[in-house]
């Protein structure tokens, strides 16, 4: 859904548990790829192995326009200069 700033604000409160409960799983999947170690502990929420590829595309995704947003912001709201 697209997120709007006329929402309500418990509407709100639900869009931040959704971003949340999303960004736990992104973490929690790169951890459990990246630190593939015998001492890892799964939390329950990392993306199936059945759906790495769908996920692996998704986040490529989110990456590209997160970064055409940035690179759209004027310069005066970029945090440091690139």
């Amino acid at each position: 859904k697209d997120f709007k700033y006329t929402k309500k604000k418990n509407e709100l409160d639900n869009y931040n548990q959704y971003y949340i409960y999303l960004a736990d799983i992104v973490v929690s999947t790169r951890n459990k790829v990246a630190h593939a170690k015998s001492n890892f502990k799964p939390e329950g929420n990392e993306c199936p192995e059945e759906l790495m590829v769908q996920f692996t595309v998704f986040v490529k995704e989110v990456a590209l326009r997160t970064i055409r947003w940035f690179d759209k912001l004027p310069k005066h709201q970029k945090l440091s200069d690139f």
